[in-house]
């Protein structure tokens, strides 16, 4: 599914968008690996009955967080609830089920759960950092499932957040905007910075590009505080893929894994995360392969 050394920028629902330095400067590089599982979610197919059921849950757990954080069950008032929305539309996610996750997350139904999200500091193998944020109704629960998926892959509970800034991402499609007209509109949206995605890739694993060949996906950087607002001034011209609040690894304290043996535990260590329910984001200073000087 995943490169042989796999960091994690892309997930079991995602198109190919990476994550680099911040400049305001037309930066043709990829983005650095340590990016959201959510960051750049499209609608992807799954190979078999199992992994189309966790797509669901994944997507649905998506609305039900865009929904609580958002503040409000209504799309047309909640912009990060609306592209959740469309990205579960996509993967043909029954609508029921999106209509029960809008429910849950606004605290109505007989069934309605209070979930919470959990955030856990890693030092996985080759001390690469890793933090994991986890949706659950039980905080130990949450707890014991990551102890057991971490065992057996030389990976501690340890403090890691400092190598990581927390920033609003917004992913928008320019669609046939001009680049320069692009470039323009977005800086003034007030956004921190933003990112070319020349590796962006739609679910037919073709390049996203304009009728000119030039890549149409962006994505945005903002402070934490600014995201819904530049989301709101964005979309006035582009068309938002999603967007929400990621960790993103300092580009000069980002690792690498040399040894064989490194590898295959950080892979299994991220196979056995992705296999969690109640894991929804894993954010790793991995650097890839192709990023090595």
């Amino acid at each position: 599914m995943i490169r042989t050394i796999r960091p994690v920028s892309r997930s079991l629902i995602s198109f190919s968008a990476d994550f680099s330095s911040r400049c305001f400067t037309a930066l043709l590089n990829p983005v650095l690996s340590g990016h959201s599982k959510w960051s750049s979610i499209k609608h992807s197919k799954a190979r078999n009955d199992a992994a189309r059921n966790k797509l669901i849950n994944k997507l649905t757990q998506h609305v039900y967080v865009a929904t609580k954080l958002g503040g409000s069950g209504d799309r047309t008032l909640n912009l990060r609830l609306a592209t959740a929305i469309e990205l579960a539309n996509k993967s043909n996610v029954p609508k029921a089920a999106i209509e029960n996750a809008i429910k849950r997350g606004t605290g109505q139904g007989k069934d309605a759960v209070n979930l919470e999200q959990y955030t856990y500091e890693l030092i996985g193998p080759s001390g690469v950092s890793l933090v994991i944020e986890c949706l659950s109704d039980n905080s130990n629960r949450a707890l014991s499932y990551l102890k057991d998926a971490i065992s057996k892959t030389n990976t501690s509970f340890s403090p890691t957040l400092f190598n990581f800034e927390k920033k609003g991402i917004i992913v928008i499609d320019k669609g046939e905007v001009d680049e320069d007209e692009a470039s323009d509109l977005i800086i003034d949206s007030g956004c921190e910075d933003y990112q070319i995605q020349e590796k962006a890739r739609d679910e037919n694993d073709k390049l996203i590009l304009d009728s000119n060949g030039k890549p149409r996906i962006y994505q945005v950087i903002t402070e934490v505080k600014e995201t819904s607002v530049v989301a709101n001034v964005l979309k006035e011209n582009f068309k938002i893929q999603n967007f929400g609040i990621d960790y993103i690894p300092k580009p000069d304290l980002m690792v690498s894994i040399t040894d064989a043996d490194a590898k295959e535990k950080y892979n299994k260590l991220i196979d056995a995360l992705e296999s969690l329910d109640q894991v929804t984001e894993i954010y790793s200073n991995l650097k890839e392969e192709d990023e090595e000087e």
